[in-house]
């Protein structure tokens, strides 16, 4: 009886201990989202990054709730993309972004980091990653709720990245993909005219999905 009392003793000790540790990380948690929604963004992620570091199999959403912890991957996100660590910004906005609930009554916010993984993966990421690279992250985006003129953007600038490293039969059919699912995307002159002269002159026979 004793034994049982004494072991019902340390496990209520180590539940106890369990709950303060997870009530220091909530609180934690709570203050990095309250420094980020008072532009201390530097100071959040720093600690942020600090308690990811010592909590790796810890459940983050679960202690903060999904709708803060979102609210706080997107405002990680935007910090990053501010301190232009544009890699992690995509990261952390991709997170954000299929995390949100697609029905929930903030539809809104998704569509706002959709429309910010768009640009990081069309404009940033272009100019500071390698085009493999760049690739990658477009691929990513081809994964999200996008509609035609989205999505053959995506594919246009694959096509563009593939021309870059001499993948002539990859940039053509990615750039058909653009074009059959929008045949009059603005911006595709100067591929075109690219992909056009490389097949005459090597005397290949091609074709374009739809002429504009």
């Amino acid at each position: 009886q004793l034994l049982r009392v004494n072991y019902r003793t340390r496990n209520d000790k180590v539940r106890h201990e369990q709950e303060k540790g997870k009530s220091s990380l909530r609180d934690q948690l709570k203050k990095i989202l309250n420094d980020l929604l008072n532009n201390k963004g530097a100071k959040a992620i720093q600690n942020y990054e600090s308690l990811r570091a010592e909590n790796k199999e810890c459940d983050l959403p679960a202690l903060l709730g999904l709708k803060d912890y979102v609210d706080c991957m997107f405002l990680l996100a935007e910090e990053y993309e501010r301190q232009g660590s544009y890699e992690l910004a995509f990261t952390w906005y991709e997170h954000a972004y299929n995390k949100e609930n697609e029905n929930s009554g903030r539809q809104y916010l998704r569509e706002e980091m959709k429309d910010r993984i768009i640009r990081l993966s069309c404009k940033n990421l272009l100019k500071s990653v390698q085009p493999n690279l760049a690739i990658t992250y477009l691929k990513k985006v081809l994964t999200l709720s996008l509609n035609k003129n989205e999505e053959a953007m995506i594919y246009k600038k694959i096509a563009d990245c593939q021309l870059t490293f001499g993948d002539w039969n990859g940039s053509m059919a990615n750039f058909n993909k653009a074009l059959s699912l929008c045949p009059n995307l603005k911006g595709t002159q100067k591929l075109r005219e690219k992909l056009q002269n490389h097949f005459l002159q090597k005397n290949i026979l091609y074709k374009f999905a739809s002429f504009q």
